[in-house]
């Protein structure tokens, strides 16, 4: 009962903050500003959602320390590091929408707050698995290289999948309703304490969110989740009633996994940096087909409860022939599809750019700023009144 009037508590305060929060980025201007490319909004929006999730989030932290801690001496410890790791990926969220923060300095405060929290995990909770100190140096740098990387990894996935009006926030909720159904799962509902602050500071900010959206999360907000759901799957893992269940928190994330994984192979192939930015991401591409953030939404957000509910059911069976038989499909269609999309991502690419070039002129032609000045234009206007007749 105390967990839920501290949810109830922090889905208003997430509510009102984000109010403000918008009233906040109309008296500062900071705003995202639409671009046919990457950003499908129609006006310029603000970007200070972030703001009210993090807030709530660490107050409702604080709450659920002083109301109902865990009898798990643990958890309590190392909330303290979650919460300074949390802190710093917070901050640095904050810094690069207000200000810009290159590439590089934002990677090292990620890896900061990462190791933070991987030093609160080995003095709190290691014991499941032995001490590091009882490891060889190679095998415990190598963990905690693994750990780290899972850590900062998903920290960027979440921010390069919010691209559309809502789909960040509803994605982490599924992400979230399979980290509390395994928790629970395996005897471990204490961790709770670090779930219900989290959705509950999503789902006030959703309601400002949902499509069409009136504020963002920016660079705050996504950053904020990713890292978080990455710390709390970690402490399931760490609590897991064998280390084969492990692997299946692997597929939470599966959705802006994927994509990124699309993302560095994409990338990759054009010889430019994984950190530069483009508008071929999955989101993109399902709002060019849908033309709607709501169906993107619920068709991307049903594809990632189709992952957590095999996570959860993977992470509950006893049949070992099933667990890993499901395990190697997925891995197998995932290396399959990455291979196909290699090979025909030029095809992709040209599609792509040739629609947001027709939009581009499009748009310049219906605001008057200038009329038609080549063949390429006329041909793109003479093709787009055919496929409208049509």
């Amino acid at each position: 009962m105390s967990l839920l009037i501290v949810f109830s508590i922090i889905v208003l305060l997430s509510l009102g903050l984000t109010q403000m929060s918008i009233l906040f980025a109309k008296s500062h201007n900071i705003h995202d500003h639409p671009d046919d490319l990457r950003k499908f909004h129609l006006n310029p929006t603000p970007a200070t959602g972030g703001l009210a999730i993090g807030i709530s989030f660490f107050i409702g932290l604080l709450l659920v320390q002083e109301i109902q801690p865990s009898k798990n001496e643990s958890l309590n410890a190392f909330l303290w590091y979650f919460f300074s790791g949390a802190l710093i990926i917070f901050v640095t969220g904050l810094t690069d929408d207000i200000l810009g923060l290159a590439s590089k300095p934002k990677f090292l405060l990620q890896s900061i707050a990462a190791i933070i929290v991987l030093f609160g995990i080995k003095q709190e909770l290691f014991p499941h698995f032995g001490k590091v100190d009882d490891l060889n140096m190679w095998a415990s740098i190598g963990l905690f290289g693994l750990l780290w990387f899972w850590i900062v990894s998903n920290t960027n996935m979440m921010n390069l999948i919010d691209g559309v009006d809502g789909l960040a926030s509803t994605i982490n909720l599924t992400i979230l309703f399979g980290l509390m159904t395994i928790a629970f799962s395996w005897q471990l509902g204490d961790a709770s304490m670090f779930i219900i602050p989290l959705a509950g500071a999503i789902i006030g900010f959703l309601a400002f969110n949902k499509p069409p959206a009136s504020v963002f999360m920016g660079d705050t907000g996504s950053l904020l989740l990713g890292f978080s759901n990455a710390v709390i799957a970690l402490v399931l893992c760490f609590h897991a009633p064998h280390w084969k269940y492990t692997f299946s928190l692997i597929l939470l994330p599966a959705v802006p996994a994927i994509d990124t994984l699309f993302s560095i192979i994409r990338r990759a192939k054009k010889g430019v940096s994984p950190f530069d930015s483009d508008h071929e991401h999955i989101h993109h591409i399902f709002q060019k087909y849908f033309k709607s953030p709501a169906l993107t939404d619920i068709t991307l957000g049903s594809i990632s409860m189709i992952f957590v509910l095999t996570a959860i059911l993977l992470a509950n069976t006893k049949d070992d022939t099933l667990y890993f038989t499901v395990l190697s499909v997925l891995l197998l269609i995932v290396i399959s599809v990455s291979v196909i999309y290699y090979y025909k991502i030029d095809a992709i690419n040209s599609i792509v750019i040739q629609e947001a070039e027709l939009k581009r002129t499009i748009r310049r032609i219906s605001n008057g700023k200038r009329e038609l000045k080549s063949d390429t234009e006329n041909a793109a206007i003479d093709k787009y009144v055919r496929t409208f007749k049509n």
